[in-house]
């Protein structure tokens, strides 16, 4: 929803308002935060998944608690431009992220008939990049509203527009409920 290309210029410039010496060296230890993060809890989110499989709806709504601590602390560190709260908050949603993926897939396999499988995963592919894209695609009608200015102050309004996108799915992931026998 936030984290992309404008996320990434925001590091930028926030790391040159701050005098870093090498400015891009915050850009790459945050996104290697983020990708360290989802490496290393993809097998445990995994196994969370297999190991309640009777209640994969119930496991994505207790996710959406990490959604919510994560875009919170997120949105506070880019309001307030605090460097190690970004660490945290990225790390958060790189473990929201990869316990979505491996829930929903299994959610989904276990939801609906093996003949329908192909098609309804080949929608939910399709209905994720097109939600994907609209955080950015919001980021940037901002930021061309707002004017084509690179400074914090400006690409944070822009950012933290990035969260409404997450909102209608929190409500979405809220009504799942477990599939019937």
């Amino acid at each position: 929803f936030t984290l992309g290309p404008i996320f990434d210029g925001w590091l930028l410039t926030l790391a040159k308002q701050e005098s870093y010496s090498q400015p891009n060296t915050l850009v790459g230890s945050v996104e290697s935060v983020r990708g360290l993060t989802a490496l290393i809890m993809a097998l445990p989110c995994g196994m969370l998944s297999d190991r309640f499989a009777t209640s994969r709806a119930w496991l994505l709504k207790i996710n959406c608690t990490l959604f919510l601590v994560g875009s919170a602390l997120l949105f506070l560190a880019i309001v307030s431009g605090t460097v190690r709260l970004l660490y945290v908050s990225v790390a958060i949603i790189a473990t929201y992220n990869q316990m979505l993926t491996a829930s929903t897939g299994t959610l989904l396999a276990d939801s609906v008939p093996q003949t329908k499988l192909l098609e309804v995963t080949s929608a939910m592919g399709s209905v994720s990049l097109v939600g994907a894209s609209l955080g950015p695609l919001l980021q940037c009608l901002l930021l061309f509203t707002l004017g084509d200015v690179w400074d914090p102050a400006k690409l944070r309004g822009s950012l933290c527009a990035g969260f409404l996108i997450g909102l209608p799915m929190l409500c979405l992931t809220m009504g799942l409920q477990e599939p019937r026998s």
